[in-house]
């Protein structure tokens, strides 16, 4: 079949042909002919258009009134949020794309689902795989549609929700009549991959057992949300017989989120989905924290089965727990075998709020085995080169955890505390600190040779002795953190690579948790050239305390010319010949100047105002 390109929207004109302002009569003097335009037309549009509230009119006119044959290779639509959808934009592109596959819609509307059975009642829709759920929450109506449609169009979708309502349920066993009519229509979906089940009714895991076996053979992940679940007495416990089930190798991916993760549940997912990829625990409801429980243990978490289970999912590369409570020494033991699995990329631990269970260890932050709520994340972004290393109540000093995790491989790194005084310990006499804690850069570094990144934020740190210098870090950025009184970053003596060097909220602090006063806080840079130098917001803000900024090396002579500019320096005294001692409003830095031999621009940021720092030959 034979179309006219005056059919084709002009910036697809400009893709096919890789040239800007191409038009119709060019082609044509040109003799571009392009016998699988509609190929490439497929192509560009298949993965998603995105229509917003100013293009989604020129849009429908453009496949309307221009009879354009691109709509034929529409797929996949997303109207975001904004559009007026009292105007049937969304039934005008179903009647004019009537290939669509998904249709994502963000401003859901109860009258949508209806659209799409009326739709499909009437002929269109026929290639309609998936597009946006309900939430359940809030519309029982548009899940009571929402099923009817999605079974009147089985055969082609591969993502379902099914869930229930938000009804107050009592009886173990009771279910909505939506949840019961999808249910029994679950096997008719013969090309699902994606399955969601949301329930408010008490259940373990296993007891989905029937409905995932109802599922198509080509099921591939599963998000199972079970809401306000509680612990189920033992006599209505039931029975989980391994032996009855038939396995799932085809799911990859298992994302559950509950109150309570049981034994039970584990034996089941090792027996049920042995070629796992992804697998995901979460409990949204903070203040009931995540809990591993034991069912013959009283509730407590036994660590066996949990080691166990790490040591058989072998083959995960994503795992993650978020908002959990432990007791103390639990996921120590968990930790090491599973830093040894070959195949993990991504592992992400997240504690939820205490519950108590930490004070009798709060006497054994020297321990390894103490109390250790942390969170830690190979970037699932780039698996193969990041680390995220976030640390929630952490009592113990960071590297123990980091020689679990060490590798040549990671390149950014990033620690976080959820506060400063998160490094410390809170007991009966007050708060204290031991010198134990806080973090070694050099330590990191010496974990990670080639780290490219670092960034710290409400972190202690102790020192920073390394035994190599690391020689490809580019970025060093230090926000909120606090460093002992004699502390010294001599960053020269230990980097020589750095181009980017953000310092932020820097304190200085001693057992008595006090800022310093007429006591120095002291970084030396290397003798390189950088692209920025940000010294942000109050270091060691308003107590007197004296910053030293010190650029090259003690051994070499002072460079000649260094030119400050800033409106807000109240006064410039030139105490010696190798550095200048700056006074603002709010503290005092020294910088040091020394043996330069190459020339920049350096900004450090006081507050809100930036101070330039101009070195010139």
């Amino acid at each position: 079949m034979k179309h006219s390109w005056s059919c084709l929207p002009q910036e697809l004109l400009q893709i096919i042909f890789k040239c800007p302002g191409i038009t119709t009569k060019t082609i044509l003097e040109l003799n571009l002919v392009c016998k699988n335009w509609g190929i490439i037309a497929q192509e560009i549009l298949y993965n998603s258009i995105i229509l917003d509230k100013d293009n989604i009119a020129q849009f429908i006119y453009t496949l309307n009134d221009l009879d354009s044959p691109c709509a034929n290779y529409v797929k996949t639509i997303t109207i975001t949020e904004g559009v007026d959808l009292n105007i049937p934009y969304d039934e005008d592109l179903i009647l004019l794309c009537p290939n669509i596959t998904e249709l994502w819609i963000e401003d859901i509307t109860d009258e949508y689902y209806q659209l799409l059975l009326d739709q499909y009642n009437e002929g269109n829709l026929q290639h309609y795989e998936q597009g946006t759920i309900p939430t359940t929450a809030r519309h029982t109506n548009q899940l009571h549609v929402y099923n009817r449609s999605m079974v009147a169009m089985k055969k082609n979708i591969t993502k379902l929700l099914l869930a229930d309502t938000l009804f107050q349920i009592f009886d173990y066993n009771y279910a909505t009549d939506d949840f019961e009519y999808l249910s029994e229509h679950l096997h008719e979906f013969s090309r699902l991959k994606y399955l969601k089940m949301e329930s408010h009714a008490p259940k373990f895991l296993f007891e989905n057992d029937a409905l995932i076996q109802k599922c198509s053979s080509e099921l591939s992940t599963l998000l199972i949300a079970a809401y306000n679940k509680n612990v189920l007495s033992k006599s209505t416990r039931p029975m989980l017989e391994l032996e009855c089930l038939q396995r799932r190798p085809n799911v990859k991916s298992l994302i559950m989120f509950s109150d309570v993760f049981t034994t039970k549940d584990m034996e089941y997912i090792m027996f049920k989905f042995p070629e796992l990829k992804m697998l995901k625990f979460q409990c949204n409801r903070l203040e009931r924290a995540f809990r591993w429980e034991n069912l013959t243990d009283n509730g407590f978490y036994s660590t066996d089965v949990l080691v166990r289970f790490i040591e058989h999912m072998t083959h995960i590369k994503a795992f993650e727990v978020i908002n959990f409570s432990i007791p103390p020494g639990a996921i120590k033991h968990a930790l090491l075998p599973l830093a040894k699995c070959s195949e993990i990329k991504a592992l992400r631990i997240c504690s939820g709020p205490n519950d108590g269970a930490e004070h009798a260890s709060l006497n054994l932050c020297n321990d390894k085995s103490s109390i250790l709520y942390g969170l830690t994340e190979r970037s699932i972004k780039s698996w193969e080169t990041q680390l995220l290393f976030r640390v929630r109540n952490l009592k113990m000093p960071y590297e123990n955890l980091l020689n679990i995790f060490s590798g040549e491989n990671i390149e950014s790194l990033t620690i976080k505390t959820e506060s400063l005084f998160s490094n410390f310990i809170e007991t009966a006499h007050g708060i204290n600190h031991m010198h134990t804690l806080g973090s070694s850069l050099g330590r990191i570094f010496d974990c990670f040779p080639n780290l490219k990144e670092v960034y710290l934020k409400n972190v202690l740190i102790r020192d920073f002795s390394c035994t190599a210098k690391p020689k490809n870090l580019k970025t060093l950025s230090i926000e909120s953190s606090g460093m002992w009184e004699l502390v010294s970053l001599d960053i020269s003596k230990h980097i020589s690579s750095i181009d980017h060097l953000i310092l932020c909220d820097i304190d200085m602090v001693d057992d008595s948790l006090e800022r310093g006063d007429d006591r120095w806080l002291f970084f030396r840079f290397p003798d390189t050239t950088f692209d920025t130098i940000e010294v942000i917001d109050s270091l060691a803000s308003g107590t007197g305390c004296i910053v030293r900024i010190c650029i090259g090396s003690e051994e070499t002579e002072p460079s000649q010319n260094f030119l400050l500019k800033k409106d807000t320096i109240r006064k410039i005294t030139e105490d010696q010949s190798d550095y200048f001692l700056m006074e603002t409003d709010m503290f005092r830095v020294e910088i040091v100047c020394a043996g330069l031999n190459r020339f920049g621009t350096y900004s450090v940021q006081m507050g809100s105002q930036p101070l330039f720092i101009i070195l010139n030959e």
